[in-house]
């Protein structure tokens, strides 16, 4: 996808507090170089600044870990007043097919934009955020994209306003994942008194399983030397879980890997784990923590182990881990409504994957069609539960989602099989 940058896109003048007029807040487009990538523009110690200044910054909006990721075209949309940068949205193409979006059949790839981080760096200002999510779609559609994605956007976000007054212009909302429960851990000031949330019969099954498992040891991967190691044992791990035969291989154990996690470790971002029992690696978990948000991103076990609950005793370990040590104020589980994030999660709201799609009859014939499969998608699930069928189902859905491209963890979650009804890992179920 080439693109043709830079391009002004609009200012507007605004009001200072005594009422005279202040410099207008600018929004232009900037298309990422070499001399971005190796750190030698004010672009890049720009967005840093911001990046460090934001208090809800999110971990992949960091441009280091940007450019470990994606290797070709990204684009800023940035909002700047008297030559300060007050907010960016930074987009990088995305292609898709029709079977990863929820249709059936065709394998027609579908050109895109993604907004990292789902949200935009720098501002909560909404006056400032419809602007530049407007922007954003703007340049998508000038740009032949049949839509600018957002992922993982929770319910009550701001940015769900903004992209809703945008169909007033013609652009239509669409969720390839649906809504979905999500459910988090909010500790308490004493983070130990967290566990006061379980009856002592639960307490005691936690302490019964623990001991069942044999003999542990957990190794918390925080550290850019540790990143090797942990990447060949996860990828051992992963061989054997689940998920490898079901889904496809979750750790590759590759250079796109040791880069990003490098990345990750160097940012001091990353807080993954791996469980040993009886000196084999059974068990890994790949997390994230930045200004107090621990993201569990990914999980898997070797089913050898599958008979002792090597997810929930993972668990356990890594929440007592994060209890004693730097603890965060939230545990994020991300999607999907398990029945062990139901029993160790505090508080839930609801999110999903949005779709800006623009007009045009290219994008709106894809929508039509994507709309079509997810009412017979529905349909079909409940005369499955009707006839009690659902596994039956639930099998030919994780059988096609075989049959897309996996990708490693931090990715695009509508590749990365997080979609209703398809668990993740099973992290405790067992």
């Amino acid at each position: 996808m080439t693109i043709d940058l830079p391009l002004l896109t609009s200012d507007t003048n605004t009001q200072t507090a005594n009422g005279t007029s202040a410099a207008p807040v600018e929004l232009a487009f900037h298309a990422v170089v070499e001399a971005d990538r190796q750190h030698l523009s004010q672009t890049y110690w720009r967005w840093c600044e911001l990046f460090d200044r934001d208090p809800a910054s999110r971990p992949s909006q960091h441009p280091d870990l940007l450019f470990s990721e994606v290797s070709g075209d990204a684009v800023l949309c940035s909002a700047s007043q008297a030559g300060q940068v007050l907010a960016l949205g930074i987009l990088v193409p995305k292609v898709m097919t029709l079977r990863q979006a929820g249709g059936f059949g065709f394998r027609a790839s579908l050109h895109g934009f993604r907004l990292v981080g789902n949200r935009l760096l720098g501002t909560a200002d909404e006056s400032l955020m419809r602007r530049m999510l407007a922007a954003c779609a703007t340049f998508a559609r000038e740009h032949h994209a049949t839509f600018l994605l957002v992922e993982d956007l929770e319910s009550q976000d701001p940015l769900i306003a903004s992209a809703e007054s945008l169909q007033h212009d013609g652009f239509r909302l669409f969720s390839p994942t649906g809504i979905q429960e999500r459910l988090k851990i909010e500790f308490p000031p004493n983070p130990n008194d967290y566990w006061m949330n379980f009856s002592s019969k639960t307490r005691n099954t936690f302490k019964r399983k623990q001991k069942k498992i044999g003999t542990t040891r957990l190794v918390r991967i925080t550290e850019p030397a540790q990143i090797a190691e942990f990447l060949e044992t996860a990828h051992t791990i992963s061989q054997r879980t689940w998920q490898s035969e079901k889904l496809g291989l979750r750790i590759h154990n590759n250079d796109a890997e040791l880069r990003f996690f490098t990345t990750l470790a160097t940012q001091q971002t990353l807080r993954s784990y791996l469980l040993f029992v009886d000196d084999k690696p059974a068990a890994f978990l790949i997390g994230t923590q930045h200004n107090g948000h621990f993201s569990y991103e990914e999980v898997g076990y070797d089913r050898e182990f599958s008979d002792r609950s090597p997810g929930q005793v993972l668990l356990l370990q890594v929440l007592e881990d994060l209890l004693s040590d730097n603890p965060p104020r939230v545990f994020d589980f991300g999607g999907g409504t398990a029945d062990y994030k139901q029993l160790f999660a505090t508080t839930a709201s609801t999110s999903g994957t949005l779709w800006l799609v623009p007009p045009g009859i290219r994008p709106q014939l894809c929508l039509a069609y994507l709309r079509t499969c997810r009412f017979l998608d529905r349909t079909a699930r409940s005369i499955a539960k009707k006839l009690g069928a659902t596994t039956l189902l639930r099998q030919l859905i994780r059988g096609k989602l075989a049959n897309t491209s996996v990708v490693a963890p931090n990715v695009d979650s509508t590749e990365a099989g997080h979609v209703e009804n398809v668990p993740h890992e099973d992290g405790g179920a067992a």
